[in-house]
Formats: C-alpha cells, sequence, structure tokens
C-alpha cells in the first residue's frame, strides 16, 4: 500500500503504521496497538525461542480484535 499510493518509505515496520496513519487511512489512536504488533511480529520471526508462550497464548485469547479491526480498516482502503 506505501509503495503503491507512493508514500515515503519506512524506516521501520512499525514506521509503516505511522505513515499510513498520517495519510488518513489507519486511525491514529489505534497506532500503539499496531506498533505493538509489529513489534511483536519481529520478536515472532527473528527471536522465535525468546517468545513467551504464555503471552502469544493471551494474544489469542484477548486481542485477536486488534488484529479483525486492523484487516478491516486494510480492506476498507483496498
Amino acid at each position: 500500500m506505501i509503495s503503491r499510493k507512493r508514500f515515503r518509505a519506512p524506516a521501520t515496520n512499525a514506521e509503516s503504521f505511522e505513515i499510513v496513519s498520517e495519510a488518513g487511512l489507519l486511525p491514529a489512536d489505534a497506532l500503539p496497538v499496531y506498533r505493538s504488533m509489529a513489534r511483536f511480529r519481529n520478536r515472532i520471526v527473528h527471536m522465535y525461542d525468546e517468545v513467551d508462550d504464555s503471552q502469544v497464548y493471551e494474544i489469542l485469547q484477548a486481542r485477536l480484535g486488534d488484529i479483525r479491526d486492523f484487516v478491516r480498516s486494510i480492506v476498507s482502503i483496498c
């Protein structure tokens, strides 16, 4: 989306949410949640041996709504 809309290039994965939010395409009040998602994604990908199973369980039990909200936002943009 950032490339297609020719927004500035993000320096980090988390910054991509800021760029899209600055363009008015994602709600700014959700940025802390999206940044947290990006950080957790990086931990899973790069430091998977250090990921706490209880944290993964907590996310799956209590935070799936955040992921659904993000997906809805992206679908509405595209």
